[in-house]
This record gives C-alpha cells, sequence and structure tokens, in this order.
C-alpha cells in the first residue's frame, strides 16, 4: 500500500507528539508519587514528635490511656496504627484495639540499638511504618532516659486519589495539547513542506507526460525553497533547450525539404543505392524513367530496373566502382531503356570512410547520340562525294569549306554536350 508523503509526515508528527507526552505524563506520575511519599515522610515525622510527648506524659504520669491524649492524631484520616511500646518493645497501648498484639518491626528494633532518632520503613505502595523513640527527663539539664517508643503507620491513600484526579487532569490536558499541537504542526508542515513539494510533484509528472514544466512560486528561502529556485531554473533550461531544439528541427526541416525539392527537380536521373544492389533514393525522374515501385516497402534491385535483368550483368562499369572505390564516367546503350545512357558512378563512404554504397547521376543523351550519327553520316557522304569531285578545283574547295564547318558544328555539339 502507498502512503503519500503528507499522510507519513502526519504520522509522524502524531507519534513523536504521542511518544513525548506519554514520557511527560510518565515522568509527572513518577514526580507526583516521590512528592507524595515526601510529604507522608514530613506528615510521619510531624505526628510522630506530638504523639511521643503524648507517650511520655502517659507514662510518667502512668495513665494508661496513653493514646486518648493524642487523639487529634490518632484519629485523621490517613492514620493506620499507632502503638506505645515499652523500652523492652512490650506492647503498651494500641489504635485500634484490634491491633494491640501485633509486633513491632525488627528492623526498627535494630535501629533503636545504637541509635536514637526516628525511624521510617515503607511497607506498601500506600504505607509508611514510623518509630520515634519516647525519653524522660527529670530535671532541664539531666540526660534523657528512654521510657519506650511510639509507632504510627500512615496512608497515602487520600493523596493517591489527588494523585489519580492530577494525573486525569494532567492527561486530558496533555491529549487536548497534544492534538492541538498536532493540529498546528500538521497546518505549518503541510503550508510550509508538504503543499511544495506536491506543487513540484505536480509539475515534475506533467514534465513526464510531455508537457514542459512550469515556473513555481517560491515562499521561503528554506531547502524547499532552494529545492523548488534549482527546479525552476531546470524548467527554464529545459524550456529554453526545447524551443531550441524546435527552432533547429524546424530548419532541419526546412533545409530537408528544400534538398527534396532540387533533389527532385534535376531532370537526369540520381539513384542511391547501398552494397547489395538495391536503390534506397531516387529522384523523380527517375522514379519515372525506371519506373520504380515505392522504395520503403520492397527491395528494389538497381539491375532489373536498369537493365531488366535478374542478376547484375558482367559488363556492368558500376560495378567496378565497388571494387575500385572510385568514380567512374561512361556512355552506354541499355537495350532495356531503349536509351543512349552517360552514367556517372561516385562511391558512398560512411564517416569511417568505409564503402556502403553507390550514387548513379544518369543523363539520357539519345538525341545527342542520334546527332553525332547524322553528322557522321553526312561527312561520310561529303567525302564520298569529295572522292568523286577530284580535279574539280572550285567545287574542291566548297567541298572543304562545307566539310570544315561542318566539323566545327561537331565539335561544338560536343563540347556542350560534354559541358552539360
Amino acid at each position: 500500500m502507498n502512503i503519500s508523503i503528507k499522510a507519513r509526515v502526519s504520522i509522524y508528527v502524531a507519534i513523536t507528539i504521542i511518544i513525548i507526552s506519554a514520557i511527560s505524563t510518565s515522568f509527572f506520575i513518577l514526580d507526583s508519587h516521590r512528592s507524595i511519599e515526601k510529604k507522608l515522610i514530613i506528615r510521619g515525622e510531624a505526628l510522630s514528635f506530638p504523639l511521643a510527648k503524648a507517650a511520655e506524659e502517659g507514662l510518667v504520669s502512668e495513665n494508661l490511656d496513653l493514646i486518648g491524649k493524642a487523639a487529634h492524631i490518632v484519629r485523621t484520616e490517613d492514620v493506620e496504627l499507632v502503638q506505645v511500646y515499652s523500652p523492652v518493645w512490650g506492647i503498651v497501648d494500641a489504635y485500634p484495639s484490634a491491633k494491640l498484639k501485633d509486633p513491632p518491626d525488627p528492623e526498627a528494633a535494630i535501629h533503636f540499638q545504637g541509635k536514637n532518632t526516628i525511624f521510617y520503613k515503607k511497607i506498601t505502595a500506600y504505607m509508611y511504618d514510623f518509630y520515634e523513640p519516647v525519653f524522660y527527663r527529670t530535671a532541664l539539664n539531666s540526660p534523657p532516659a528512654l521510657i519506650g517508643y511510639v509507632r504510627l503507620i500512615l496512608s497515602s491513600s487520600d493523596m493517591q486519589k489527588e494523585l489519580r484526579a492530577s494525573v486525569i487532569n494532567y492527561l486530558i490536558a496533555s491529549i487536548l495539547i497534544t492534538l492541538i499541537v498536532i493540529a498546528v504542526l500538521n497546518m505549518l508542515i503541510n503550508r510550509l513542506v508538504i503543499n511544495p513539494v506536491m506543487t513540484l510533484k505536480q509539475s515534475v509528472l506533467k514534465f513526464k507526460n510531455g508537457s514542459l514544466p512550469s515556473v513555481i512560486p517560491v515562499r521561503s528561502d528554506d531547502e524547499v525553497g532552494e529545492l523548488i529556485s534549482a527546479f525552476n531554473q531546470m524548467a527554464e533550461t529545459i524550456n529554453n533547450n526545447t524551443l531550441e531544439i524546435q527552432k533547429a528541427k524546424d530548419k532541419t526541416s526546412e533545409t530537408l525539404q528544400d534538398w527534396e525539392n532540387t533533389f527532385n527537380t534535376i531532370t537526369d536521373m540520381i539513384t542511391i543505392h547501398d552494397k547489395d544492389f538495391n536503390i534506397i533514393r531516387a529522384n523523380k525522374a527517375a522514379e519515372q524513367i525506371l519506373g520504380l515501385p515505392f522504395l520503403q516497402t520492397a527491395k528494389v534491385k538497381c539491375y532489373e530496373y536498369y537493365h531488366g535483368t535478374e542478376y547484375p550483368p558482367e559488363s556492368c562499369l558500376s560495378c567496378e566502382c565497388l571494387k575500385t572505390n572510385e568514380s567512374a564516367t561512361f556512355d552506354v546503350f541499355e537495350p532495356h531503356l531503349n536509351k543512349f545512357l552517360e552514367i556517372k558512378a561516385i562511391p558512398r563512404f560512411d564517416n569511417n570512410n568505409n564503402l556502403i554504397g553507390l550514387i548513379h547521376v544518369v543523363g539520357d543523351i539519345t538525341e545527342r547520340k542520334k546527332m553525332e550519327q547524322e553528322l557522321k553520316k553526312r561527312i561520310e557522304e561529303l567525302e564520298k562525294f569529295y572522292g568523286i569531285a577530284v580535279g574539280r578545283e572550285l567545287k574542291m574547295k566548297d567541298l572543304k569549306k562545307e566539310l570544315a564547318k561542318l566539323k566545327t558544328e561537331l565539335s561544338l555539339y560536343n563540347a556542350e554536350s560534354k559541358r552539360s
């Protein structure tokens, strides 16, 4: 399943904020527990001292209702147990009375063997056990005498209730803040990152589908803005290059069309051959005179249309150019076409100077050959007449003049024909 970058970023942001919120909540709960423990210890120490004083007065006055003197302490909601012990840890009084037989904690007895300071211990997650020594002074300057111990067990259940309420309120506030932060961050990320990237993506897709890339507005100077600026520069370069390429194509097409028109305007036959005697290009004159088919759909052998044969003739002078790699010009009468032809065979080479075929430039010289034959016939007749008229000086001169004139005309005609 493909997930968009927008969805992925939103998920990552939400997960990150939720993790941060969970960690923050955990620290809050842990700190609250520590705060409760600290408060409970302070309260236990604060209650143990007046409780010890009340027990001191009761023990000195031999009043067995020791705890009754500290009713304001015993009756508080967080007090779970109050006990008064003798110096040898014999139970003297307890509240509630059902706990009268509960023994002291052995660790407390061990503690007071070497110390006379308060001792406390965590019993459960919600209860602390406090022990305070009870001293009596016979006079202000007399040393204190140990006359017993008081035990106080405090519960943090009320504090835990307050903690739970605080945690719930904190969680609700944290969830609301998390949702607000996620929404704000998503909005900012969409505006600053996602939307520009999506716009960039659309432009790239348009370019992929053949459309020219358009310029995207740059709305920031950060990495995204730099990326869009780089894309705009690339788009401008591509657009300029595309225009230049199109101009070059148009120019090339125009030049090619001009060449094609010129190629087809030439009255001489022009055919381009490969090394396998296939005609691959021909001008209009060659197509009409040779009766060529459409060259791009079939292989057209030159000897079939020039000579009317199924194989290259052995006396083909053009074929020699394929061996010598040199141009050749020759006149020939072609019975298949019933024409006298002047053929110029020019080798074709590729960029590596390898022979790849021939170019034939073929002129129809049938009329010139007929004129040459007529002139030769007249010359022969005049020469014959000249032989009969020997001895007739005047006629001889006239005949010589006529003969010279005809020879001059023949030379001029030949020269003009070769130049053409």
